[in-house]
């Protein structure tokens, strides 16, 4: 592992990378694992609370290889301090730039030229906005997928539309929509990779602690008392 020590507005805080090929590879050596010719590379990236006084923050970027025997996770990154990052491009920057490397040389393993190709980044919804440079998921223009546009209710935003057209990568590399964009994304900078398709949506938030979580308590009762709650006894 090395660091980058970066301080400023920006940073005020300790930033580690791993070089990619060795901390993965070292591994799969070790263990024997065969390589096909691209390793398909799923990403993703969070942030936890450490402590509360002072605040301060962990924000480790994972990943693991999805098409061999041995999908072992392996930190690539990890940045620590007291706010969270303010700017996606210098976050982001080394990453980027190593997996532009992997993707269009690749690396030599045991004679084979083995090839990346980045098939996911995966995020909940915050770091999700702040990567992709995009309104956050409580604005009404803030879905990836479609141009569905909010509406606020129930002291919420809410997407009613179901047939709202779909958004592409080359429209994402024009930042057309200003009403979506809040500015340029390192992303794009990753060869072969669609930012459409492949930021998937998360389910733990999305389904699991978001609409499954809401309709186990409407139906106990735990929001308000509605003629289809489930009877107490």
């Amino acid at each position: 592992m090395y660091s980058s020590s970066r301080s400023g507005n920006e940073y005020n805080n300790d930033f580690h990378q791993n070089p990619l090929p060795h901390i993965a590879f070292e591994h799969l050596i070790k263990s024997g694992t065969s390589l096909p010719s691209i390793l398909m590379l799923m990403v993703g990236i969070d942030g936890l609370p450490i402590t509360k006084n002072p605040p301060s923050q962990l924000r480790p970027n994972l990943g693991y290889f999805s098409n061999i025997s041995d999908s072992s996770v392996f930190i690539i990154s990890s940045y620590y301090g007291k706010p969270k990052p303010e700017d996606s491009y210098k976050y982001l920057s080394d990453f980027v730039n190593e997996i532009c490397v992997l993707i269009n040389d690749g690396v030599m393993y045991n004679n084979i030229h083995v090839k990346h190709h980045l098939k996911a980044l995966i995020y909940d919804a915050p770091p999700k906005s702040f990567a992709l440079n995009l309104k956050g998921h409580t604005g009404k223009k803030s879905c990836i997928r479609c141009h569905t546009i909010g509406s606020f209710g129930n002291n919420r935003i809410y997407f009613p539309q179901i047939n709202a057209p779909l958004r592409t990568h080359d429209e994402f590399r024009l930042y057309s929509d200003s009403d979506f964009h809040c500015g340029k994304t390192i992303l794009l900078d990753i060869p072969k990779f669609d930012v459409i398709s492949s930021v998937p949506f998360d389910y733990m938030h999305c389904i699991l602690i978001g609409v499954t979580k809401k309709l186990l308590m409407f139906w106990t009762g735990g929001i308000k008392q509605h003629n289809q709650n489930l009877p107490k006894n």
